[in-house]
């Protein structure tokens, strides 16, 4: 069956798709975008721990701690970490525990079309002092 109105319809199934899956495709990325904001946070929650953990069992540096942080925090960039000892001067006799914190971490849009930074939240980790020995933990080494 021929429509009279046929003719003046050409093309008009390309630009609909065309709209709706740029739309699509937003909406696609975007949740790709939150999904790895998502991974990042829990990244860094996992990289405090991670990081309080070591400096509360071996006797390491900051640097050594936030070098063991460091393969959990592929994913995003610029931050600093904070290794806090409690009292401030502690030793392995009298230490009580250690706050490792990160903050100012973040990643980038995957999308071209929509470059946005998103910004993790502030993760933060206490724990109380163990041996802080690295001769008698493996972990440690």
């Amino acid at each position: 069956m021929y429509f009279s109105n046929a003719p003046t319809q050409r093309g008009s199934v390309a630009i609909e798709f065309a709209l709706v899956f740029g739309i699509f495709l937003s909406a696609l990325l975007a949740m790709i975008d939150f999904s790895r904001w998502l991974f990042a946070i829990n990244s860094a929650h996992e990289a405090a721990r991670e990081g309080a953990r070591v400096a509360v069992v071996c006797d390491k540096s900051d640097s050594a701690v936030q070098s063991r942080m460091a393969p959990f925090l592929a994913t995003a960039t610029g931050g600093t970490i904070t290794v806090t000892y409690t009292p401030a001067a502690c030793t392995v006799a009298n230490c009580e525990g250690v706050t490792v914190s990160l903050s100012g971490y973040r990643i980038d849009s995957i999308a071209p079309f929509m470059p946005i930074t998103l910004t993790l939240p502030t993760a933060k980790t206490f724990l109380s002092r163990e041996s802080m020995d690295s001769t008698l933990n493996p972990r440690c080494v």
